[in-house]
């Protein structure tokens, strides 16, 4: 699955996959990034299909979003 975002500014991020129960899924970043375009791969190999949440903290600001995986 690719995950695409853009950072106004250099900031530190956690970028993470949690499923509808709440549990973390995958870590995909945790750390500084530039600013600009970026774009992470979550490897769901492993995770039944269905319904996750994408969820990209910044000491500003949360931002999350519905991902459908299927198989």
């Amino acid at each position: 699955v690719n995950l695409e975002f853009n950072l106004p500014n250099a900031t530190e991020i956690e970028l993470a996959v949690y499923d509808l129960a709440g549990r973390r899924v995958a870590l995909l970043a945790d750390g500084p990034l530039s600013a600009g375009r970026h774009e992470l791969v979550w490897k769901a190999d492993g995770a039944p299909a269905g319904v996750y949440l994408v969820r990209l903290n910044t000491p500003g600001a949360s931002l999350t979003r519905r991902v459908v995986l299927e198989r």
